[in-house]
């Protein structure tokens, strides 16, 4: 009898394990991140701090590889300025017809093992498609990835060309914003898995 117990209590941990190392799906939850950009003026005194929700979306293996999927809020930015973020959000983001931005990538360059729980601290260059304005356009950045038994947080970057997606250079008063902003994305406590 002690055997068979020892074997089956065995086959549960192995079944067990098992499911574990077949982890394929993080899911990320906005409250769980933030999105910030920095656009600067011209001339260069002006500079324009935003910040969003973060994303939403699902990192996922597909075979070998790791993809990811986040769509962003863009009602949700505030620089600070009712009057601005109206502009922002009516007049050149036009949220009304394109509420969200959507960010694909195809690779991560992660381990194939890798878990949200796995040590792990890495720069990870990446390149991916960005919809914004009903546009999608090639980008490319880099994301810090730290992660270990506590989760895993994600430090990404990148910048965008805002006439890459048919979104008019704002201007107001002979001061107008330059065509490249820059994108931070900020995620933290990634460890609820699927």
């Amino acid at each position: 009898m002690k055997k068979e117990a020892f074997v089956t209590a065995l086959m549960i941990v192995m079944a067990n394990l098992g499911a574990w190392a077949a982890v394929s799906k993080v899911d990320v939850k906005a409250e769980q991140g933030s999105v910030q950009f920095l656009a600067v003026g011209k001339p260069a005194f002006l500079k324009i701090k935003g910040e969003a929700k973060g994303p939403t979306g699902v990192v996922e293996k597909k075979g070998d590889d790791w993809t990811a999927e986040f769509q962003f809020d863009l009602a949700s930015f505030d620089t600070g300025i009712s009057l601005r973020d109206e502009h922002m959000k009516d007049k050149y983001l036009e949220v009304g017809k394109h509420p969200k931005a959507k960010l694909l990538i195809a690779k991560l360059d992660l381990p194939a093992d890798w878990t949200p729980t796995s040590a792990l601290s890495k720069e990870i260059p990446f390149s991916g498609e960005l919809e914004v304005h009903g546009v999608t356009k090639p980008v490319k950045g880099s994301a810090k990835v730290d992660s270990g038994a506590a989760g895993t947080s994600v430090n990404a970057k990148f910048q965008v060309a805002i006439s890459d997606f048919q979104i008019g250079v704002p201007s107001y008063a002979g001061v107008t914003v330059a065509d490249k902003v820059d994108v931070e994305v900020n995620l933290k406590n990634l460890k609820n898995l699927k």
